[in-house]
């Protein structure tokens, strides 16, 4: 299931795409012949009531079904125009070789590092700045980055624990929660380390669907420590935190994210503030930007002398 239903959502998505977008357009160029000629030509429409006046005249040198281009070449399958369509795409990404202001390298995306500056204006409201980022929350970031290293050290006092009782002969199955915790370890290494070996221009924005599972594993991962990993030199029962303790805490942290959301939310929607605000509240977008920079500018060429800038 856990290969079947992405895959099926994926192809799901790719044939509805297909599916609503029936008609031949300008971006068509980019894709080969027998892809072009399964697409028809779009109908013609009153330009002020936008009502369908009857079939498109085809034209000497347009390429889609009923075009003089197409006869004879059979249309492509929904199954082979979707493998075309994404064969089309990956060669188009391989091929981007320029970089770009607001990119960053895979490795800043847990930090929430280099935001990515989408639009500014500085006449949107009497003296006041407009600007738009894509933005990492850095409460809700830390968060997720706190709970994966809190999560993979967890697990792996549990596996030595594990190999200790296995040589005494105590070993027991690894409970649910365990499993739970390297699968949710193993969905988020799936979702960002693969990045490190793409060569084009990378943003922060694809780092997203692993932080969803640095957060589950925050969750976990504070559930275990405060709830069912007993305290030392204690009895077994015995747990670091009452659950009224843990929902504080958990309430104090969405709290804390909350208040970091609404402070960033003008740069988040463009909303006018005053040009000193705006570039203070910009900077504190990336508070560990500093940090990251004076490791890839010293200690990275140190360790990986071949590693470019954007494969850090």
């Amino acid at each position: 299931w856990l290969l079947l239903l992405p895959a099926t959502i994926y192809l799901g998505s790719m044939a509805l795409h297909l599916k609503l977008l029936p008609f031949a357009g300008r971006g068509d160029n980019f894709h080969p012949k027998p892809f072009r000629c399964r697409l028809g030509l779009a109908p013609r429409r009153d330009p002020d009531t936008g009502a369908v006046l009857g079939p498109a005249t085809p034209q000497a040198d347009c390429i889609a079904a009923g075009c003089a281009a197409c006869r004879g070449q059979f249309p492509l399958s929904l199954p082979a125009a979707i493998s075309s369509l994404n064969a089309r795409m990956l060669s188009a990404n391989a091929g981007i070789k320029k970089q770009h202001t607001f990119s960053s390298g895979w490795a800043h995306w847990p930090f929430g590092s280099q935001p990515v500056f989408y639009w500014s204006s500085t006449k949107c409201y009497a003296d006041h700045y407009c600007r738009i980022y894509m933005a990492a929350n850095p409460i809700v970031w830390g968060v997720g980055l706190t709970g994966l290293a809190a999560l993979l050290l967890l697990l792996l006092g549990r596996l030595c624990s594990c190999g200790a009782r296995r040589r005494l002969g105590t070993a027991r199955g690894a409970p649910a929660a365990v499993r739970h915790g390297w699968l949710l370890l193993c969905g988020h290494a799936l979702g960002w380390l693969p990045f490190a070996a793409v060569k084009r221009v990378a943003f922060l924005y694809h780092y997203i669907p692993s932080l969803h599972l640095s957060l589950l594993a925050a969750g976990l991962a504070l559930d275990h420590l405060l709830l069912a990993h007993p305290a030392p030199r204690r009895a077994p029962a015995a747990a670091l935190a009452t659950p009224s303790q843990l929902d504080l805490a958990v309430a104090l942290t969405i709290a804390l994210a909350a208040a970091s959301f609404l402070f960033f939310l003008p740069l988040y929607l463009g909303w006018p503030i005053e040009p000193a605000d705006s570039r203070w509240r910009a900077k504190l977008l990336d508070p560990c930007r500093p940090v990251l920079e004076w490791v890839d500018s010293h200690v990275v060429p140190a360790l990986f002398p071949n590693v470019s800038a954007v494969e850090q």
